[in-house]
């Protein structure tokens, strides 16, 4: 995208916001692009008014990707099942956090990787002890009543060693 097109995309996402920001009940309006006017000392896309209070707003954009909605929802719809018995059996709480894993288009769903899942689920709970493998972590919280599972999910992998180090029962000090 050329200079003028970004500029003129980068206006009228500006714009947007003031317009949705004044139908929520804030009145707001663009007051003037910085960035046009040698003169002024900020550097960015725009000064806005919102309700009386002035903001310098700078516009970005953030890549997006579109296979994460739908890998959540499968996963949740596979694991939060499994996750609820185990909960149940073991007579505990369990709260997953994980990067729902991706899949191209037309590929079968990673079942491989849900099971793994399930399997650090219903070993942290019978040991009652959070454990982390890669990317994916269990919580098991055993003064909170059974049958109740969660999942909360991170839009992108980890990249730190320290963060993506697998942690077992093994590592842990606990036999399986």
């Amino acid at each position: 995208m050329g200079a003028s097109k970004t500029r003129a995309f980068e206006r009228r996402a500006l714009a947007g916001l003031c317009a949705h920001l004044s139908l929520s009940g804030l009145p707001s309006r663009v007051v003037s692009h910085p960035e046009d006017d040698p003169d002024d000392p900020l550097t960015v896309d725009a000064r806005l008014d919102v309700a009386g209070i002035a903001f310098a707003a700078d516009h970005s954009r953030v890549q997006y990707d579109n296979r994460r909605i739908p890998a959540e929802r499968a996963a949740e719809g596979y694991l939060l099942p499994r996750l609820d018995a185990i909960s149940r059996q073991e007579g505990c709480a369990l709260h997953l956090q994980m990067c729902a894993p991706r899949w191209a288009r037309g590929a079968p769903r990673p079942v491989d990787q849900y099971e793994a899942v399930i399997e650090l689920a219903s070993l942290a709970a019978s040991h009652r002890k959070t454990m982390s493998r890669g990317d994916v972590r269990v919580v098991v919280q055993a003064d909170v009543a059974p049958g109740s599972a969660s999942i909360s999910f991170f839009a992108e992998r980890s990249t730190r060693r320290s963060a993506s180090r697998a942690r077992t029962a093994g590592d842990l000090g606990i036999e399986a």
